[in-house]
């Protein structure tokens, strides 16, 4: 592979699937049974800190459902309307709504989380490391090596007092139309490589300011390919927080613009 055969001087990245969880949910066996499939599937992970959300009690009022969460010392109380026929109801100590013929329903959690944090308090996502996993079938996927990773029991002990810290899987395509000649797993390794250098989180970075990749050997064997810029994006409307680090502003749309153009640029890339 050389830059005579390159489709491209670009490669796009978009992120396509996702799936985030508690770090405290790594060892559990039923999430990964019941979510495997998104799981497998996700060769991008970051780790990172939000702010912690507690639900203190739920009660009905005129119609409708209040919440009460408690989020860094502070109260907020998200309401949704109760379909008619249904009441509130505490069953073996969950709330659930329910009318008279049984049926049960209540908000996902994930719909309750997305209305605290577009109506009442940002819980965005503090990128503190990124990662890779990728493999054929059988090999180890992003919650088997973080499970053996002693990284995440160190973030967890330093972890912040109203804080928690979370997992967030990505799932990477490039679009054919501007890869250029590479194996999958080096297209992985250039998107990580690109969106360290863009989040550049704290437990990535060198000493020396540097954004050392996660295998730097197959980093540098894409050099003189003839790539002359990456781009590595993420947009989830639908993910109930933003996305920000220590050196970017939080947003919906992450996206990562790496300009190789320049020899120097290049270089200090590839390493």
């Amino acid at each position: 592979m050389n830059a005579a055969t390159a489709a491209s001087h670009a490669l796009d990245m978009n992120a396509i699937g996702y799936f985030y969880l508690p770090a405290a949910s790594l060892h559990d066996e039923a999430v990964l049974h019941r979510y495997r499939a998104k799981i497998t599937k996700c060769q991008i992970f970051m780790i990172g800190l939000r702010p912690a959300v507690k639900l203190e009690h739920v009660r009905e009022d005129s119609g409708k459902m209040i919440a009460t969460f408690s989020v860094l010392g502070q109260k907020y109380e998200p309401q949704w309307p109760i379909p008619a026929g249904f009441s509130l109801r505490q069953e073996k100590g969950a709330w659930t709504l329910v009318n008279e013929a049984g049926k049960r329903m209540f908000p996902y959690s994930e719909s309750m989380m997305g209305r605290l944090h577009e109506e009442f308090v940002k819980l965005d996502f503090n990128v503190l490391y990124i990662g890779q996993v990728f493999g054929g079938p059988g090999a180890r996927h992003a919650i088997e090596q973080l499970r053996k990773s002693d990284l995440v029991p160190k973030l967890r002990e330093q972890t912040p007092e109203g804080y928690r810290l979370e997992i967030l899987l990505l799932e990477m395509a490039g679009d054919p139309e501007t890869r250029f000649d590479a194996e999958d797993a080096e297209l992985i390794t250039l998107c990580e490589a690109a969106l360290i250098k863009h989040f550049r989180p704290a437990h990535n970075m060198g000493s020396d300011g540097s954004f050392p990749s996660t295998k730097p050997r197959m980093l540098r064997g894409c050099a003189g390919r003839g790539i002359e810029s990456i781009r590595a994006r993420s947009a989830f409307e639908e993910l109930p927080f933003r996305i920000f680090s220590d050196v970017v502003a939080p947003a919906v749309e992450q996206e990562a613009r790496i300009d190789l153009s320049g020899g120097d640029a290049a270089r200090t890339f590839f390493g």
